[in-house]
């Protein structure tokens, strides 16, 4: 039994770590440490390198968030008996003084910066800037960063030149490759100039060039040196060896075994996930104060919106911090992104013609313009952008998502640069009770609310994207005209131009005022009253009202079909009224509304998946989003499930014990039944002489709960 099936026995059966009894934990235990390391388990136990077990090719992943100036990072430490081949090249670098020295450079087109090595900054004797920001992954786990500086890079062949800066750190990898061997059994073309003659020589990195520069100087042409072996590819420091050389190449044939570190960008879709859940579980409180740089926001707001003359709608200003000045370059990170997306898409015809639609749709609207990026001006921005799939929205399949956290040369991003501003959303527990107190009901939402915000021209220069319908045109630039979806501040602006409409009508229309303040989560619309004359005013009145400052409300939906005759709506919008079918049901807040029978309902997804680990169960429970608390008694399930498996502390993707799993898996099966719930949406009782509230609680040992 290997030392990772060793530590999962142990912990399946809650024994101590350091002495194997079931008395006590490691933590209090007094029997001696291990014998290899001195730390708190049995020698039994201990694994050779760090958590990698030799015996296992089990990837383990290892997760670290950041803060304001930190990159987060996934870390995979893999063993293999393959020799993964990073690309070097060889350069010259000139000192002080001008005279040239060669040093050796590691190509990561996966690196969002450059960096350098202190002992080559010292050799050189170059003048160093100061900045200030963290990064994770590189060299250490979490590394300060104080200094930067920019160096002159010449090819060996002399034939190429280029100017980049550079973050200065102690040390950049171990030396690559990870063990010499012999190159001449890779039948390199003996008229191919390569960048590092020694590329199969164990030595030391000196300089990381990251993405911007590696999509610049690469050339089309490659080599593949045939099966097992590595491929060459042309750049203009001369042609590069890269790829997986594995163990039944001659060129290694002596049982190699590697451990490698890969460092990638994570995006944090359980940790979001985890956070909404609990979320829900947690009475809201009302913030009766602003912090300093929500007030600033909320004084810059005052300030410098206005109503464009001609649409009515609001020009607003990014609400920039005082880091924006250590705003640094972004042209090549976000151009190589663009051309990766771009391989991307024409793999996927499909997905191409959707993303092309989208963009078609951004400039017919006037929602971005083209631009002469020859043309120098002040200070700004590229905008990375990718596409996203909801294959469960009604209107919009893809969204194209515009990447304002992709870091500069100085490793502050757009949104590094700009304050988040107040939560202005309105608690959702109290939108939906209200939403179910109403005889009549409507709901809606807002076509492109962030779309339909201007941006100030002068700060336009921040939202720069590269563009192009045909890939046999040269790339464009545009400026993205609107409020965009992806930067720090977009819901705050939204939010509170909102609230500005409510602002300005509330002498003139109270009613609607309190509506539009009270009524609206982000862009969807929840209201109603119990007259239904009234019922229809409010829609007249709300629809007209937010159209002259340039808000569409679409896909409006009431539980009294007969009123549809009397809504205002955009026919150029929308050509009629969404009515959805008998068993068809509205996405209403994370929920499902069916108006055709007025009640509440839920879909759970059948394609559930069928591995079971710590992640799966927490994100299959996540999902199950119940603002209202109907499905308590169900979701508790999970809760306790879940609730075991942090008691037994086991890793994310570590096999779960049977008893558990067993539990999981009756609970999964039964999910299904809940896609046949119904539950009335209106819950007082009409003409009623009297309504009491009655409430009752129970606990046992595993939960409690509370019912009004």
């Amino acid at each position: 039994m290997s030392p990772n099936a060793r530590i999962s026995a142990i912990k399946k059966r809650g024994l101590c770590m350091n002495c194997l009894s079931a008395n006590h934990s490691e933590r209090i235990c007094k029997s001696s440490n291990c014998r290899t390391c001195n730390k708190r388990h049995n020698s039994l136990l201990h694994l050779e390198d760090l958590s990698l077990d030799l015996e296992d090719n089990r990837d383990i992943t290892h997760q670290s968030t950041s803060s304001n100036n930190e990159t987060a990072i996934t870390m995979h430490s893999i063993k293999t008996n393959d020799l993964i081949l990073l690309s070097t090249a060889l350069v010259f670098v000139p000192d002080k003084h001008g005279y040239l020295h060669k040093f050796r450079a590691l190509l990561d087109n996966g690196s969002q910066s450059n960096f350098v090595t202190k002992k080559v900054c010292d050799q050189l004797g170059l003048e160093k800037q100061k900045v200030n920001f963290a990064i994770s992954g590189v060299g250490q786990s979490l590394q300060s960063i104080s200094n930067q500086v920019t160096i002159s890079i010449t090819s060996i062949n002399k034939q190429y030149h280029t100017q980049v800066k550079c973050l200065v750190i102690n040390k950049i990898t171990e030396k690559l490759p990870k063990q010499s061997f012999n190159k001449r059994h890779l039948n390199i073309p003996s008229d191919v100039t390569l960048a590092d003659e020694k590329f199969n020589e164990t030595g030391p990195i000196d300089i990381l060039l990251g993405a911007a520069i590696f999509w610049e100087i690469i050339n089309k042409n490659t080599i593949k040196l045939g099966r097992d072996n590595p491929v060459l590819q042309d750049t203009k420091l001369g042609w590069i060896v890269g790829g997986n050389i594995t163990n039944d190449s001659k060129a290694i044939k002596n049982n190699l075994t590697q451990e490698i570190t890969i460092c990638t960008n994570i995006e944090h879709n359980l940790d979001d996930l985890i956070s909404k859940f609990w979320n829900l579980e947690e009475c809201s409180s009302v913030k009766n104060h602003l912090s300093i740089s929500e007030k600033h926001c909320e004084q810059h707001f005052s300030k410098t919106h206005r109503r464009n003359d001609k649409s009515g709608k609001f020009v607003v200003n990014i609400p920039f911090n005082d880091n924006l000045e250590l705003l640094g370059d972004s042209r090549q990170i976000a151009l190589s992104r663009f051309r990766a997306m771009e391989r991307k898409l024409e793999l996927n015809q499909e997905l191409k013609i959707q993303y092309h639609q989208f963009m078609q749709d951004y400039l017919n609207l006037g929602h971005m313009s083209e631009f002469d990026d020859t043309v120098v001006e002040k200070q700004g921005y590229y905008l990375p952008h990718h596409p996203i799939i909801k294959n469960n929205s009604i209107t919009t399949k893809l969204r194209v998502v515009f990447d304002a956290s992709a870091k500069t040369t100085s490793g502050y991003s757009l949104n590094d640069v700009q304050y988040t501003g107040p939560n202005l959303q309105n608690d959702l527990m109290a939108i939906l009770l209200r939403f179910r107190q109403y005889t009549y009901v409507i709901t809606a939402d807002i076509s492109k609310m962030y779309r339909n915000i201007l941006v100030n021209h002068d700060h336009r220069r921040f939202q720069k994207i590269f563009w192009r319908f045909n890939t046999n045109e040269a790339i464009k630039c545009y400026k993205l005209n609107t409020v965009t979806y992806g930067t720090s501040s977009a819901p705050f602006l939204a939010m509170r131009s909102l609230r500005q409409v409510a602002t300005e009508i509330k002498s003139s229309f109270p009613q609607i005022s309190d509506i539009i303040s009270n009524d609206f989560y982000m862009d969807d619309l929840l209201t109603g009253s119990d007259n239904l004359n009234e019922l229809i005013s409010i829609q007249n009145d709300t629809y007209d009202i937010l159209a002259r400052y340039g808000f569409e409300l679409r896909q409006w939906l009431s539980n009294n079909p007969n009123s549809y005759d009397q809504f205002r709506t955009n026919h150029k919008l929308e050509a009629n009224i969404l009515q959805l079918g008998e068993n068809e049901c509205n996405k209403t807040l994370g929920m499902l509304w069916n108006a055709c029978n007025d009640s509440i309902q839920f879909s759970i997804n059948d394609n559930l998946n069928n591995q079971i680990s710590k992640r799966t169960i927490l994100s299959t429970t996540c999902q199950i989003f119940d603002p209202l608390g109907l499905l308590g008694p169900i979701i508790i399930i999970s809760k306790i499930i879940i609730q075991k498996l942090w008691q037994l502390k086991l890793e994310w993707d570590q096999p779960i014990p049977n008893s558990i799993s067993t539990d999981w898996v009756k609970f999964r099966s039964e999910l299904s039944v809940l896609n046949t719930l119904n539950i009335a949406r209106h819950v007082v009782i009409p003409d009623a002489l009297s309504i009491e509230m009655h409430g009752f609680a129970d606990a046992s040992e595993k939960a409690y709960g509370l019912f009004m």
